[in-house]
This record gives structure tokens, sequence and C-alpha cells, in this order.
């Protein structure tokens, strides 16, 4: 999807909206995309599951979308460490 020369796919990128439209537009694409393997993967986890995401896109989506919570790998791999 193209809007004003930018490809949107993201939550996050509302920098480049020009205005409440756009940001909508761009949220009902990530939803969509999201829905594709994203979400139904997060769905069929059980609830003791670690979530992990490496994009940051990718943990706020899960957040936003999903209302559960996805860590960074490396953060996951530091735990047993402190």
């Amino acid at each position: 999807m193209q809007i004003n020369n930018y490809f949107r796919f993201k939550t996050d990128i509302t920098y480049f909206c020009q205005n409440s439209e756009e940001v909508k537009l761009t949220y009902e694409v990530s939803i969509n995309i999201c829905e594709q393997s994203l979400f139904p993967a997060v769905r069929v986890a059980k609830t003791n599951t670690t979530l992990a995401a490496n994009g940051t896109n990718c943990r706020h989506q899960i957040k936003d979308g999903k209302q559960k919570y996805a860590l960074h790998p490396i953060t996951i791999l530091r735990k047993p460490l402190i």
C-alpha cells in the first residue's frame, strides 16, 4: 500500500503520517499483516509461554493487538545470567 509516496506497514510509523486518516489506515494494514502469521501464533501460545520478538514493532503489535507482552531475545537470554 502506498500513501504520499511512503510505504507503510507498521503501527508506530506515524512520523510519516500527515493526518488521522493515514494513521488509521496504517494501523489497519498493520493488523491485517499481523493476522497472516504473527497473531495466530500468539493466540495458540500457552499462557506460560515466553514470547520473543526481536523487533520493536513486533513487540508493540503483540501488545496492542493481543494484549500480551513479548521480550527481545537478548532480554530472555540475559535473565538467567543476572
